[in-house]
């Protein structure tokens, strides 16, 4: 009888996965660097596609530095609510850990700053910046430092008064360190704001794909702790299928770990069971926003890519659209800095993301059947 292990492979997006892989090298650079106040990682900014790790690499270093004591994290989304969430979420964390160490239980109680009451609906944010630093001035005398991660960062105003304000407190040598997390196009439009301008001295990491090589390697590690091994086969497609692709790699690992092992081991057949119901998962949850979230035009550019095989010329791409050469560039290259394809070789290029041009064929199938 085959041991009932939990699955380990988690698709859902924003909790952190158990196997996180191929980001170890880079997460342990940047906790290493909080321990410096002139690190430039001190202040990060990362941006990739959609499925790329972002928030599972803040989840991993946010519950790696909270078993710090010397460090406090709030974890932060770029909504209405980014200030008075920021003040009302370091005032929860001092209360936490006034309960685990008694040291500080004195403090916590009587600090002013823990006595006042946030109401969401009549917060004026031009109080921010004096209440922040009243609260940063409670952590610095308890040595305490401060990480705050927000994911999903846009270039709003909200957003700017709390960067603005972040790089006042860093004027002030306050030990806080800020980790942000975004879309290309939403950090690309933080980074050419004209107020914003500090932040090009910033950390920048553009989370790129991972050699499926180390999903080959975590796959076969995971399953023998079922004791159940992949034929040589099957562990091939599986991890080549993933195309290198964080979010296709716990799908896959996902659907394969929850299917009925009859004996122990997985062949072909059940890679490719697995490898069809990701698709419709990956399609639906993924890219049909990535779509979406593209202009007309650039949608166009890649549907008519899409009908062509792979790599494809410009060339080829530019007599489909009977547009001149400008114009195919200027897309062609919003297209490559928001990762959705890359340059294979001189004139021609790819989609990145695994079976995205499946996906857009997909899409010009229904086109088609619908004119």
């Amino acid at each position: 009888m085959i041991e009932e292990i939990k699955n380990p492979f988690n698709p859902q997006f924003g909790r952190r996965p158990q196997t996180f892989i191929g980001r170890s090298d880079l997460i342990g650079h940047l906790i290493r660097s909080y321990g410096n106040l002139n690190a430039p990682e001190r202040t990060t900014i990362v941006s990739g596609l959609r499925g790329s790790g972002k928030t599972a690499l803040l989840s991993d270093i946010s519950f790696r530095l909270e078993e710090n004591p010397s460090w406090i994290v709030i974890n932060l989304a770029c909504t209405e609510n980014l200030l008075s969430d920021t003040l009302e979420m370091i005032l929860f964390k001092i209360e936490q850990r006034a309960l685990k160490f008694p040291s500080i239980n004195k403090v916590a109680i009587k600090t002013p700053i823990l006595n006042v009451e946030f109401e969401k609906s009549k917060t004026e944010y031009k109080s921010f910046y004096p209440t922040f630093l009243k609260v940063l001035e409670e952590l610095k005398k308890f040595e305490i430092k401060l990480l705050i991660t927000i994911d999903e960062v846009n270039n709003s105003k909200l957003m700017q008064e709390f960067a603005s304000t972040y790089q006042l407190v860093i004027r002030e040598e306050y030990e806080v360190a800020l980790l942000m997390a975004g879309l290309p196009q939403h950090v690309d439009s933080i980074l050419n704001d004209k107020v914003l301008t500090f932040l090009w001295r910033s950390n920048h990491i553009r989370l790129s794909l991972i050699d499926p090589y180390f999903m080959k390697v975590a796959y076969e590690e995971e399953f023998q702790k079922r004791n159940i091994t992949i034929e040589p086969d099957a562990l091939d497609y599986a991890y080549l299928a993933t195309g290198g692709y964080p979010y296709l790699y716990q799908l896959i690992g996902y659907n394969l770990w929850e299917q009925e092992i009859t004996s122990n081991k997985i062949t072909l057949k059940e890679v490719n069971k697995a490898t069809e119901l990701s698709k419709g998962a990956l399609f639906q949850n993924v890219y049909s926003i990535i779509f979406r979230d593209l202009s007309s035009v650039e949608q166009k550019f890649i549907l008519t890519m899409a009908a062509h095989d792979m790599p494809v010329e410009t060339k080829t791409v530019r007599e489909s659209l009977n547009k001149g050469s400008s114009y195919i560039n200027t897309y062609r290259e919003r297209l490559l800095r928001a990762g959705l394809i890359d340059a294979w070789s001189h004139g021609t290029f790819q989609f990145s993301l695994p079976f995205f041009r499946e996906y857009l064929n997909e899409q010009n199938k229904r086109i088609n059947f619908n004119a």
